[in-house]
This record gives structure tokens, C-alpha cells and sequence, in this order.
């Protein structure tokens, strides 16, 4: 599991973000989560070429009402730590 600084994901959507509530429920209390999270394309066939499946590394903001999930890309944020 890889950790966030969440000042800095704080910071990215304070400057971002017009609007800070849930587009579900329009309540304010979104949560940001400590952890950024990874989404694999899921394929069954495993191809002979070597081709990669698309990867997402995201980090996801929960709305503590209505459970709603928002995933903000960690690439594009910039806060994916450095290998």
C-alpha cells in the first residue's frame, strides 16, 4: 500500500475543486483517503504479445453520507511519491 502526504492531496483539491460537496447527496463531509489505490483493466485473455493491461492510480475521496466514491488520479494530481 502506498501512503499519500495529505496535505498535498489537500492542497491539490482546495486549488482544483469548485465545488466540495458529494454530487450525489450535496452534503460537505468528503473524506480523503490516506492510501492511494490501484485500478486494473480485468481481461480473461492473457495476451501472447505481451501487451500491459491499463493501469489507475487513484486516490479516493468518500463521502462519509451517502458512501459515494470519487477517485482522483495520483499521475495526474501529482502526488504519486517517486520510485
Amino acid at each position: 500500500m502506498i501512503k499519500v502526504d495529505s496535505k498535498k492531496i489537500e492542497a491539490y483539491l482546495n486549488k482544483k475543486w469548485r465545488v466540495k460537496t458529494c454530487p450525489m447527496c450535496g452534503t460537505n463531509n468528503l473524506k480523503i483517503q490516506k492510501n492511494i489505490v490501484e485500478l486494473n483493466e480485468f481481461d480473461n485473455e492473457i495476451l501472447p504479445d505481451g501487451t500491459q493491461y491499463a493501469r489507475i492510480s487513484a486516490v479516493p475521496v468518500i463521502c462519509m453520507n451517502c458512501g459515494n466514491v470519487i477517485l482522483v488520479s495520483a499521475e495526474l494530481s501529482g502526488i504519486m511519491p517517486e520510485e
